[in-house]
C-alpha cells in the first residue's frame, strides 16, 4: 500500500488495540482520529491512530469538561497534553500510553491549521509545531538516535 493513495481507496485492516476499542466507542473522538489520519494520509504521511486517539482524546475530554476547547491551543498547553493529558486519558482508561504523541500533536495542530479550525485565541500555528517537536517522546528520541549511529552503518 502506498502512502500515497486517496484514502478513500485505501483498505483498513479494523484495529485491534484497546485504544481502538476506545474510538469505537465514541463516535466524536472516532471521526475525529480518523479525519486527521485521513488527512495526514492524503499528504503521504504515516501516523499511529492510537498517538491520535490519546491526543485528540485528552484535548476532547477537557473541551466536554468545560476547562478548555479542543481548538484552543498555547505553547503551554501542547506541553501539557504531552507530558500529562495524553498519560492521563490512557492510565483514566486503564490503556498503556502508546510511543509516537510528539507526532500525533504535529499532525493534529498542522489538520486544525489546515482548516482554518485553530481558535482565534490560540498562538501561531508554527509556534505550537515548535512546542509539539520539542518535546517528542523520549523513546522515538532514541530510536532516531540509534539509526543514525555508526555502528549501524548509517553516518550521522
Amino acid at each position: 500500500m502506498s502512502l500515497r493513495q486517496s484514502p478513500s481507496t485505501v483498505r483498513h485492516r479494523p484495529s485491534r488495540t484497546p485504544l481502538a476499542a476506545l474510538r469505537r466507542a465514541d463516535p466524536h473522538l472516532q471521526a475525529v482520529v480518523i479525519r486527521v489520519r485521513a488527512w495526514a494520509l492524503g499528504r503521504g504521511e504515516a501516523c499511529s491512530t492510537d498517538a491520535l486517539t490519546a491526543v485528540v482524546g485528552s484535548a476532547v475530554d477537557e473541551g466536554r469538561a468545560g476547562l478548555c476547547s479542543p481548538l484552543r491551543w498555547t505553547r503551554k498547553r501542547v506541553d501539557q497534553v504531552l507530558r500529562n493529558g495524553a498519560a492521563s486519558y490512557c492510565t483514566r482508561r486503564e490503556v498503556d500510553l502508546p510511543e509516537g504523541l510528539g507526532r500525533a500533536m504535529e499532525l493534529f495542530l498542522e489538520y486544525l491549521g489546515a482548516q482554518d479550525a485553530l481558535a482565534p485565541e490560540s498562538e501561531p500555528l508554527e509556534r505550537l509545531l515548535v512546542a509539539a517537536r520539542s518535546a517528542i517522546d523520549p523513546a522515538d528520541r532514541r530510536r532516531r538516535v540509534a539509526a543514525r549511529h555508526p555502528a549501524n552503518g548509517r553516518g550521522a
